[in-house]
Formats: structure tokens, sequence, C-alpha cells
């Protein structure tokens, strides 16, 4: 007689916990919740330049210029190093 003892593979795929999609989830949440907690707007001066924006809109605006550089950044100095 065969049986499958628990800890032996069965063919098929396991089906954990998709934290990945958990994760996403949450951070999408997360991101509609700040946006309706900052709904103001606000003024953005930058040299002579002025905009009225929403507060989010601001801060994901930095955000992105922040990741933006952090990722350049190193690419740029990794190419310095090598000349």
């Amino acid at each position: 007689m065969s049986r499958n003892a628990p800890d032996q593979p069965t063919g098929r795929p396991s089906r954990g916990i998709p934290w990945g999609l958990v994760g996403g989830g949450v951070a999408l949440v997360l991101a509609a919740v700040f946006v309706l907690q900052n709904t103001e707007t606000g003024t953005i001066e930058f040299l002579i330049f002025e905009w009225e924006v929403g507060i989010w809109l601001g801060l994901l605006i930095t955000f992105l210029l922040g990741v933006l550089a952090g990722w350049l950044l190193p690419m740029f100095l990794r190419r310095r190093k090598k000349d």
C-alpha cells in the first residue's frame, strides 16, 4: 500500500500566501488613505516659478524625484570610477 507522507511532495505546487500581492494591496490602500487625507492645496515655489498643487501631488513628485536621483546617482558614480 502506497501512501503519501505529509513531508513528501505530491507533484502539485504549494499554494502559499502571495506576499507580493498582499504587500502591493497594503501599499495601494495606504496610498489611497494618504491622498484622501491630503486634499488641500499648497504653493510650490522654485526659483521664479510658482505652482498651486494638491499637497499629495507635491509630495508624490518629491518622492519620485528622490527615487530617480537615488537610481541615477549610483550609476553615474560607478561609470565615473571606471574612467
